[in-house]
């Protein structure tokens, strides 16, 4: 029946995975299966909610599914979710693989903020202010975002967490650019803006559990130019995790999954026991 595994969207993100990651997936016999966080796209928001929470619904899916044993693959801000999944359900996790995850805001040693684009910067400060705040902060962001034609205009209304190589990447495939789009459009539809409060706020409170907890191996890939997430919060997650194996590429941003899916897969598969 090949591999299964759960992928954590970033934040905010959609369930619809970029074809390139999926050819890898099925490449490699892996299939997998990527919900919608509560709140984004059609799925039902649970305001207040922390990472460890998506541990229950992967559970729940996963039981639907008759899956027992799964592997857990994340982008981004999926990162603390996946972490999560591993630490709760643990003998159902086998391995974890994350790309460009922050690390919990709650990290003593580590200043979360050094290097973090100015984007990222506002946005995290208004999260921490409130709900109000963050909505007020997201209004003209998820306005131009409606509007955005194209590609250019993403990234015009994104500004400076569009790292030089992730925009690199995205000129040069003009599919990757659709998609992009096609995917913040989904994920602004409906309810969506609320569902991207909930998922911001989850990154800037404690995620619930203890990293120590998370006993698979977990491959941690991050690039050196991401600014979207400084370099400094894969260097945390490598220190602090107990069975950790960092990749970190001096060339590569935010995007690097794009680039590397099919050696990330390679040795996601290797690693477990």
């Amino acid at each position: 029946m090949g591999s299964r595994s759960f992928y954590s969207h970033g934040t905010p993100g959609s369930r619809h995975l970029y074809g390139g990651l999926l050819e890898a997936a099925v490449e490699r016999g892996v299939l997998h299966i990527c919900p919608s966080r509560p709140g984004l796209e059609d799925s039902d928001r649970k305001p207040g909610r922390v990472a460890v929470d998506s541990a229950a619904d992967v559970a729940a899916i996963a039981d639907e599914l008759r899956i027992e044993t799964f592997y857990a693959v994340s982008e981004s801000g999926g990162g603390p979710h996946a972490l999560g999944c591993a630490a709760q359900l643990q003998g159902r996790v086998r391995a974890v693989a994350i790309g460009a995850s922050p690390a919990p805001i709650t990290a003593k040693d580590l200043d979360w903020w050094a290097r973090m684009a100015k984007f990222n910067e506002k946005e995290f400060a208004a999260a921490m202010a409130g709900a109000s705040a963050y909505m007020r902060f997201l209004e003209p962001k998820i306005a131009a975002l409606k509007a955005a034609r194209s590609w250019e205009e993403v990234v015009e209304a994104l500004g400076d967490v569009v790292d030089d190589a992730s925009r690199a990447y995205v000129e040069e495939r003009p599919d990757f650019a659709s998609y992009v789009l096609s995917c913040w459009k989904r994920m602004i539809a409906g309810g969506g803006v609320k569902g991207w409060i909930d998922d911001g706020m989850v990154l800037v409170n404690p995620w619930g559990f203890d990293p120590g907890r998370v006993t698979v191996p977990v491959a941690i890939w991050h690039g050196e130019l991401d600014q979207a997430v400084p370099l400094s919060h894969g260097k945390w997650l490598a220190s602090h995790l107990p069975n950790a194996h960092p990749h970190l590429l001096p060339d590569e941003g935010h995007n690097l999954f794009m680039d590397h899916y099919g050696e990330v897969l390679d040795l996601l598969i290797a690693s477990a026991p």
